[in-house]
């Protein structure tokens, strides 16, 4: 930029002298208009730029848009980075947000260097394939989303990176589609402290449970709590369609079936749905059949449901009783 100021006021400087030569005036003239463009395209482009702003740890700009990250959390069975788009133009516009599945370089790693794909949501729209990948941002109006990484340890304790791109619809270019990449740095993953227990894991944030017995019920052995929804509204909980995910050893290695019961009715998807008030605890009932007398311990329960049409799971490790 400095070396463009330099040539301009030089251009300046020689049109000060009578310069007879009505050539050398004419190419002194174009070179002077030819930096003066210069240097007004360098101030746009400038400009532009500065419609973009960044938060955290992260690189890249994406045109006319304040990207914020909210959190980076456990959830189900993999991990939601949270985050916040603000168009900061004059008017609506619409983005584009690809992931991985367009390109191999739109991953997220964790502090292992696993590699995952990941799902893009935002305004509550799905953004992939089978639904397309543009949002609308209205001006001025943050607008949530989240990146959704499936099949993520409850070992992982940092996302260390998280590159998207995609195009984007920019009114200082005439409404081009513009190209964009963004990287996203470390992130620590929080994990909710919604259960009483170290050796208990419930998957979803919105729901608590309070463990407070073990006991036999003839030839099973029932897990006694209450599950109390956090959250604004009503959770409404079935099984899943087909569960061979819920899981039971004991500390030989012998493996059980395993069900809940929330409130009076057993969870299970050919079974009305529980329902959970907010802020009332419905007591519930983890039932592990056909335990026989000698065993006394569970190295792993784990039982399936869903809500809203996704899987989560109530876990139990070494659990003496």
């Amino acid at each position: 930029m400095k070396k463009f100021k330099y040539f301009f006021l030089f251009a300046l400087f020689l049109s000060l002298f009578n310069v007879q030569d009505v050539h050398a005036q004419g190419f002194f003239k174009k070179l002077a208009k030819a930096a003066g463009e210069v240097l007004e395209t360098a101030a746009a482009i400038s400009g532009s730029n500065d419609n973009s702003s960044t938060s955290g740890n992260a690189t890249g700009k994406i045109p006319n848009v304040n990207f914020q990250i909210t959190k980076c959390e456990y959830w189900g069975n993999g991990v939601l980075v949270r985050f916040l788009l603000t168009n900061t133009s004059s008017e609506d516009l619409e983005i584009i947000i690809d992931n991985s599945t367009d390109d191999e370089n739109y991953v997220a790693l964790d502090e292992n260097n696993n590699k995952y794909a990941f799902g893009v949501v935002v305004g509550g729209k799905v953004l992939g394939v089978g639904y397309g990948y543009s949002a609308k941002l209205p001006a001025g109006v943050p607008v949530k989303g989240y990146f959704e990484i499936e099949n993520v340890s409850t070992s992982c304790t940092t996302i260390k990176s998280l590159t998207f791109g995609g195009r984007f619809a920019n009114p200082v270019n005439g409404g081009s589609r513009d190209k964009y990449t963004y990287h996203i740095g470390s992130q620590t993953v929080s994990y909710a402290n919604n259960t009483n227990g170290d050796n208990i894991f419930l998957s979803y944030p919105p729901l608590n449970y309070t463990y407070t017995k073990a006991n036999r019920n003839g030839n099973n052995v029932v897990l006694e709590g209450t599950l109390t929804n956090k959250s604004v509204s009503e959770i409404s909980m079935t099984g899943l369609f087909n569960d061979e995910q819920s899981q039971v050893y004991d500390s030989e290695g012998n493996s059980y079936k395993v069900s809940l019961v929330a409130g009076s009715n057993t969870v299970s998807r050919f079974y009305s749905a529980s329902k959970f008030p907010v802020d009332i605890p419905v007591k519930c009932k983890v039932i592990i059949e056909n335990v026989p007398t000698t065993i006394h311990e569970f190295s792993l329960v784990k039982n399936y449901f869903e809500i809203g049409g996704e899987p989560y799971y109530l876990q139990f490790r070494n659990l003496k009783f």
